[in-house]
């Protein structure tokens, strides 16, 4: 399988409810390394509501400079992101503060219990800003699952949509979802989402094992593009169709 990168975790130590402190960090890395991952995309959780920008921005600086001879020392390369919780004045922050390191992508969690207002129209001022939003683990977001048709408006307006690998391990319903979606071409890339070696370890390597080899190959080389701050293989959207009750 190769080298795999993760871009959405959340092991650097002590700034959210991933690592608890520098150990839990060194653990976690340790252990991702000897499952393959060998580039990480450190993806903190943003909340703009709770904190200021510029506030997180110093605590994750202090994190990555804690980590930073361990990555060395276990050869990993990295970038620094967030994982920016919806906010409707999210076009207005500083984006290149919140996007991946040295590239125009940004990681955007969606609200969990109902869909948040105007969702194409925030993407679509992203996009007009420069930079393309990339849907966190949109399998655990209700009105998804019953529309999705509504991942379709999004990723036509210019949104990418990432899975978390643990959905579909010992899921069949989930593979069969996951499916669909890449059927329709609206999933781009899987991810750990990892936040502890217990509780929520790193994963990506198994779920891989599992997937399709086309649907592999695929979220690999988008992986690998978005690290690298490229453009992926783009795939026009298919919109859903609901027959005899079913999405289609």
């Amino acid at each position: 399988m190769g080298s795999l990168i993760d871009l959405h975790c959340h092991i650097l130590p002590g700034i959210d409810d991933g690592a608890q402190d520098i150990l839990c960090t060194k653990k976690m890395l340790e252990m991702s390394v000897k499952k393959g991952i060998s580039n990480f995309v450190f993806t903190p959780h943003f909340y703009p509501e709770r904190i200021d920008v510029y506030d997180f921005i110093q605590k994750r600086n202090l994190a990555v400079d804690q980590m930073k001879d361990i990555a060395k020392d276990l050869g990993i390369q990295f970038r620094i992101g967030a994982e920016v919780q919806f906010t409707p004045i999210l076009d207005s922050l500083p984006l290149k503060e919140l996007a991946f390191s040295g590239t125009n992508y940004l990681l955007l969690e969606l609200l969990t219990l109902y869909e948040p207002p105007d969702v194409e129209g925030l993407i679509r001022r992203i996009c007009n800003a420069g930079y393309i939003p990339i849907l966190a683990h949109i399998e655990r977001f209700p009105y998804i699952e019953q529309n999705p048709q509504l991942l379709y408006q999004w990723v036509k307006a210019g949104a990418l949509v990432q899975v978390n690998a643990g959905w579909i391990l010992n899921d069949s319903k989930a593979r069969k979802r996951l499916n669909q979606y890449y059927h329709w071409n609206l999933v781009h890339v899987m991810a750990s989402d990892t936040h502890s070696v217990i509780k929520r370890p790193q994963n990506l390597a198994d779920a891989y094992q599992i997937l399709p080899v086309e649907m592999a190959a695929d979220f690999q080389a988008n992986a690998k593009a978005i690290f690298e701050g490229k453009s992926i293989n783009w795939k026009l959207p298919v919109k859903p169709r609901r027959f005899l009750g079913r999405w289609k």
